[in-house]
């Protein structure tokens, strides 16, 4: 625990706290909790959403292992991406996936030939996501259907 430093109050009531690492706890704005605020080495405000998230773009082809265009990373750690089997991937990364806290967001698309894709993934472990493209147009999972497509795998704290 850090070492409060600067405890501010009116009419004899706490109205925030500054403990030695900079961070600051407000209590009380809204309601009866606490809410805590931290800022960044430049002075700015970082917001907490509630969850810590992994957001790509997915590109594959042949049999090699998706490419990630990381758009956003809060997880602690680079998510490994490799080639399980035709149109199966894994995304990994040790401890990262909690059971009952994990979702994940993926987006639809078309192939080259115009055929519906759809993506799929879900949480197999506390270490690893398995990512799906299926090609609708033959309902087999197949390679090389991801271009830019989207995922989004949330952690909830």
């Amino acid at each position: 625990n850090a070492t409060q430093t600067q405890d501010f109050q009116i009419n004899g009531v706490t109205k925030f706290l500054i403990d030695n690492t900079g961070a600051v706890t407000f209590a009380s704005l809204a309601g009866n909790a606490n809410a805590n605020v931290k800022v960044d080495v430049n002075g700015k405000l970082i917001t907490s959403v509630g969850y810590k998230v992994y957001t790509a773009l997915l590109t594959q082809s042949g049999t090699n292992a998706p490419v990630a265009t990381v758009l956003e990373n809060t997880l602690g750690g680079t998510v490994v991406l490799s080639r399980s089997s035709g149109g199966t991937y894994l995304a990994t990364l040790t401890g990262a996936f909690t059971s009952g806290k994990t979702v994940s967001f993926t987006s639809p698309s078309r192939d080259n030939s115009g055929n519906a894709v759809s993506i799929l993934s879900r949480r197999i472990s506390v270490n690893q996501f398995e990512i799906n493209s299926w090609n609708l147009g033959t309902i087999t999972l197949s390679d090389s259907l991801l271009l830019d497509n989207s995922i989004e795998i949330r952690v909830y704290n």
